[in-house]
Protein backbone atom coordinates (compact mmCIF):
# COMPACT_ATOMS: atom_id res chain seq x y z
CA UNK A 1 0.00 0.00 0.00
CA UNK A 2 1.58 3.28 -1.17
CA UNK A 3 1.25 5.76 1.69
CA UNK A 4 4.22 7.96 0.90
CA UNK A 5 3.52 11.51 -0.19
CA UNK A 6 6.27 12.75 -2.49
CA UNK A 7 6.39 16.37 -3.56
CA UNK A 8 8.65 17.11 -6.51
CA UNK A 9 10.86 20.16 -6.45
CA UNK A 10 12.13 21.16 -9.86
CA UNK A 11 15.29 23.07 -10.59
CA UNK A 12 15.09 24.58 -14.04
CA UNK A 13 17.84 25.79 -16.29
CA UNK A 14 18.17 26.06 -20.06
CA UNK A 15 18.91 22.39 -20.65
CA UNK A 16 17.84 20.16 -17.75
CA UNK A 17 15.29 19.62 -15.03
CA UNK A 18 16.53 17.67 -12.00
CA UNK A 19 14.79 17.42 -8.65
CA UNK A 20 17.22 15.19 -6.67
CA UNK A 21 14.44 14.52 -4.10
CA UNK A 22 16.60 12.39 -1.79
CA UNK A 23 19.53 14.81 -1.57
CA UNK A 24 19.57 16.89 1.60
CA UNK A 25 20.01 20.65 1.38
CA UNK A 26 23.13 22.16 2.93
CA UNK A 27 21.02 23.64 5.73
CA UNK A 28 19.71 20.20 6.69
CA UNK A 29 23.22 18.74 6.57
CA UNK A 30 24.54 21.50 8.84
CA UNK A 31 21.70 20.96 11.30
CA UNK A 32 22.27 17.21 11.38
CA UNK A 33 26.05 17.37 11.95
CA UNK A 34 25.84 17.46 15.79
CA UNK A 35 23.91 14.18 15.62
CA UNK A 36 26.56 12.77 13.30
CA UNK A 37 29.33 13.65 15.77
CA UNK A 38 27.31 12.11 18.62
CA UNK A 39 26.84 8.93 16.58
CA UNK A 40 30.57 8.68 15.88
CA UNK A 41 31.32 9.02 19.60
CA UNK A 42 28.64 6.42 20.37
CA UNK A 43 30.17 4.00 17.86
CA UNK A 44 33.56 4.35 19.55
CA UNK A 45 31.99 3.69 22.96
CA UNK A 46 30.19 0.65 21.56
CA UNK A 47 33.42 -0.67 20.08
CA UNK A 48 35.20 -0.36 23.42
CA UNK A 49 32.35 -2.09 25.25
CA UNK A 50 32.05 -5.02 22.83
CA UNK A 51 35.82 -5.52 22.86
CA UNK A 52 35.60 -5.79 26.63
CA UNK A 53 32.89 -8.43 26.28
CA UNK A 54 35.06 -10.40 23.85
CA UNK A 55 38.14 -10.37 26.07
CA UNK A 56 36.48 -10.35 29.51
CA UNK A 57 34.46 -13.49 30.25
CA UNK A 58 33.00 -12.01 33.47
CA UNK A 59 30.83 -9.70 31.34
CA UNK A 60 29.22 -12.60 29.51
CA UNK A 61 26.45 -13.51 31.93
CA UNK A 62 22.67 -13.82 31.99
CA UNK A 63 22.17 -10.86 34.31
CA UNK A 64 23.26 -8.56 31.47
CA UNK A 65 20.50 -9.79 29.16
CA UNK A 66 18.66 -6.47 29.05
CA UNK A 67 21.86 -4.44 28.83
CA UNK A 68 22.90 -6.46 25.77
CA UNK A 69 19.42 -6.08 24.26
CA UNK A 70 19.51 -2.33 24.80
CA UNK A 71 22.98 -1.97 23.29
CA UNK A 72 22.07 -4.05 20.25
CA UNK A 73 19.01 -1.87 19.70
CA UNK A 74 21.19 1.21 20.10
CA UNK A 75 23.59 -0.11 17.46
CA UNK A 76 20.67 -0.59 15.07
CA UNK A 77 19.64 3.03 15.69
CA UNK A 78 23.15 4.18 14.85
CA UNK A 79 23.15 2.09 11.67
CA UNK A 80 19.79 3.58 10.70
CA UNK A 81 21.07 7.12 11.17
CA UNK A 82 24.33 6.51 9.28
CA UNK A 83 22.47 4.80 6.43
CA UNK A 84 20.10 7.76 6.10
CA UNK A 85 22.94 10.24 6.33
CA UNK A 86 24.99 8.53 3.62
CA UNK A 87 21.99 8.17 1.30
CA UNK A 88 20.87 11.78 1.71
CA UNK A 89 24.30 13.32 1.09
CA UNK A 90 25.36 11.10 -1.82
CA UNK A 91 22.23 10.18 -3.77
CA UNK A 92 22.09 12.71 -6.60
CA UNK A 93 19.87 10.81 -9.02
CA UNK A 94 17.21 13.07 -10.53
CA UNK A 95 14.42 10.50 -10.63
CA UNK A 96 15.08 7.66 -8.17
CA UNK A 97 12.87 4.59 -8.46
CA UNK A 98 9.66 4.49 -6.48
CA UNK A 99 10.79 1.32 -4.70
CA UNK A 100 14.01 2.97 -3.51
CA UNK A 101 12.16 6.04 -2.22
CA UNK A 102 9.67 3.84 -0.36
CA UNK A 103 12.42 1.73 1.16
CA UNK A 104 14.43 4.76 2.26
CA UNK A 105 11.42 6.50 3.80
CA UNK A 106 10.13 3.48 5.69
CA UNK A 107 13.63 2.56 6.82
CA UNK A 108 14.48 5.94 8.30
CA UNK A 109 11.06 6.95 9.67
CA UNK A 110 9.37 3.76 10.86
CA UNK A 111 12.52 1.99 12.03
CA UNK A 112 13.54 5.00 14.10
CA UNK A 113 10.20 5.06 15.95
CA UNK A 114 10.15 1.28 16.36
CA UNK A 115 13.65 1.07 17.83
CA UNK A 116 13.07 3.98 20.20
CA UNK A 117 9.93 2.31 21.54
CA UNK A 118 11.68 -1.04 22.03
CA UNK A 119 14.55 0.69 23.81
CA UNK A 120 12.34 2.34 26.41
CA UNK A 121 10.51 -0.94 27.10
CA UNK A 122 13.82 -2.78 27.40
CA UNK A 123 14.80 -0.26 30.06
CA UNK A 124 11.48 -0.88 31.79
CA UNK A 125 12.14 -4.64 31.81
CA UNK A 126 15.62 -4.02 33.23
CA UNK A 127 14.13 -1.79 35.92
CA UNK A 128 11.54 -4.37 36.91
CA UNK A 129 14.16 -7.14 37.11
CA UNK A 130 16.34 -5.03 39.37
CA UNK A 131 13.36 -4.11 41.51
CA UNK A 132 12.53 -7.80 42.02
CA UNK A 133 16.17 -8.48 42.80
CA UNK A 134 16.30 -5.70 45.39
CA UNK A 135 12.91 -6.14 47.07
CA UNK A 136 12.51 -9.92 46.93
CA UNK A 137 16.21 -10.88 46.78
CA UNK A 138 15.48 -13.15 43.82
CA UNK A 139 17.75 -13.71 40.83
CA UNK A 140 15.17 -13.53 38.06
CA UNK A 141 17.80 -14.36 35.44
CA UNK A 142 18.10 -17.85 36.90
CA UNK A 143 14.57 -18.45 38.17
CA UNK A 144 12.52 -16.91 35.35
CA UNK A 145 14.77 -17.05 32.28
CA UNK A 146 12.04 -18.47 30.01
CA UNK A 147 9.67 -15.69 31.06
CA UNK A 148 12.35 -13.09 30.31
CA UNK A 149 12.93 -14.52 26.84
CA UNK A 150 9.17 -14.43 26.19
CA UNK A 151 9.07 -10.82 27.43
CA UNK A 152 11.94 -9.90 25.13
CA UNK A 153 10.09 -11.47 22.20
CA UNK A 154 6.92 -9.53 23.04
CA UNK A 155 8.83 -6.24 23.33
CA UNK A 156 10.15 -6.78 19.81
CA UNK A 157 6.90 -8.05 18.29
CA UNK A 158 4.08 -5.93 19.75
CA UNK A 159 5.30 -2.49 18.50
CA UNK A 160 5.91 -4.03 15.07
CA UNK A 161 2.36 -5.39 14.91
CA UNK A 162 0.97 -2.00 15.98
CA UNK A 163 2.89 -0.21 13.21
CA UNK A 164 1.76 -2.74 10.58
CA UNK A 165 -1.90 -2.41 11.60
CA UNK A 166 -1.73 1.40 11.60
CA UNK A 167 -0.24 1.54 8.11
CA UNK A 168 -2.59 -1.11 6.70
CA UNK A 169 -5.65 0.80 7.91
CA UNK A 170 -4.24 4.16 6.78
CA UNK A 171 -4.08 5.57 10.32
CA UNK A 172 -0.38 6.27 9.85
CA UNK A 173 1.43 7.44 6.73
CA UNK A 174 4.92 8.36 5.64
CA UNK A 175 5.50 11.88 4.40
CA UNK A 176 8.56 12.80 2.37
CA UNK A 177 9.77 16.35 2.81
CA UNK A 178 11.58 17.65 -0.23
CA UNK A 179 15.32 17.19 0.26
CA UNK A 180 14.74 16.45 3.94
CA UNK A 181 14.09 13.43 6.16
CA UNK A 182 10.96 11.31 5.94
CA UNK A 183 8.60 11.31 8.90
CA UNK A 184 5.53 9.47 10.21
CA UNK A 185 2.29 11.39 10.56
CA UNK A 186 -1.11 10.20 11.77
CA UNK A 187 -4.44 10.74 10.05
CA UNK A 188 -6.40 9.90 13.20
CA UNK A 189 -6.01 11.99 16.37
CA UNK A 190 -6.95 9.03 18.58
CA UNK A 191 -4.21 6.90 17.04
CA UNK A 192 -1.75 9.74 17.56
CA UNK A 193 -2.70 9.99 21.24
CA UNK A 194 -2.47 6.20 21.58
CA UNK A 195 1.05 6.19 20.10
CA UNK A 196 2.19 8.97 22.40
CA UNK A 197 0.87 7.09 25.43
CA UNK A 198 2.06 3.63 24.36
CA UNK A 199 5.41 4.67 22.93
CA UNK A 200 6.54 7.31 25.41
CA UNK A 201 4.28 8.42 28.26
CA UNK A 202 3.36 4.98 29.65
CA UNK A 203 6.84 3.38 29.65
CA UNK A 204 8.45 6.55 30.97
CA UNK A 205 5.90 6.79 33.78
CA UNK A 206 6.34 3.10 34.67
CA UNK A 207 10.13 3.46 34.62
CA UNK A 208 10.00 6.39 37.02
CA UNK A 209 7.49 4.54 39.22
CA UNK A 210 9.63 1.39 39.46
CA UNK A 211 12.79 3.41 40.15
CA UNK A 212 10.99 5.36 42.87
CA UNK A 213 9.67 2.14 44.44
CA UNK A 214 13.18 0.66 44.47
CA UNK A 215 14.71 3.78 46.02
CA UNK A 216 11.94 3.96 48.62
CA UNK A 217 12.44 0.30 49.60
CA UNK A 218 16.20 0.74 49.95
CA UNK A 219 15.78 3.91 52.04
CA UNK A 220 13.21 2.30 54.35
CA UNK A 221 15.36 -0.79 54.81
CA UNK A 222 18.49 1.27 55.44
CA UNK A 223 16.69 3.42 58.02
CA UNK A 224 15.41 0.33 59.82
CA UNK A 225 18.83 -1.30 59.84
CA UNK A 226 20.52 1.85 61.11
CA UNK A 227 18.19 1.92 64.10
CA UNK A 228 19.35 -1.63 64.77
CA UNK A 229 23.00 -0.60 64.18
CA UNK A 230 23.38 -3.17 61.45
CA UNK A 231 23.64 -2.83 57.68
CA UNK A 232 24.15 -6.06 55.75
CA UNK A 233 26.36 -6.47 52.70
CA UNK A 234 23.27 -7.33 50.66
CA UNK A 235 21.64 -4.00 51.52
CA UNK A 236 24.80 -2.11 50.61
CA UNK A 237 24.79 -3.94 47.28
CA UNK A 238 21.13 -3.09 46.68
CA UNK A 239 21.82 0.55 47.51
CA UNK A 240 24.67 0.64 44.99
CA UNK A 241 22.41 -0.97 42.36
CA UNK A 242 19.81 1.76 42.79
CA UNK A 243 22.37 4.57 42.61
CA UNK A 244 24.14 3.10 39.57
CA UNK A 245 20.95 2.61 37.63
CA UNK A 246 19.55 5.99 38.64
CA UNK A 247 22.69 7.69 37.29
CA UNK A 248 22.47 5.64 34.09
CA UNK A 249 18.79 6.45 33.65
CA UNK A 250 19.31 10.18 34.18
CA UNK A 251 22.06 10.21 31.54
CA UNK A 252 19.92 8.16 29.15
CA UNK A 253 16.89 10.38 29.73
CA UNK A 254 18.90 13.51 28.95
CA UNK A 255 20.33 12.06 25.74
CA UNK A 256 17.03 10.52 24.65
CA UNK A 257 15.05 13.73 25.18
Amino acid sequence: MDTVTIAILLFNNTNTTCSQPLLWTQTVIDNIKPQLYACIIALIVHLIFWLQIIFCSSLRKKSLLWIYSYLITDILLLIRFLFSYIVHITFTECEPSRAWILFTCYFEAVLDNYLNITEVYILLALNICRYVQIVYNRNVYQVHMKLLILTKFCIALIPLIIFIVEFLFGWAQIKERIRDSCDVFYTNIYIQVFNIIFGYALPMFLNVLVIYAGIRHVNLTSTLRRTQHHVSAREKYHHSLVIQFLCFYLIWGGLWS
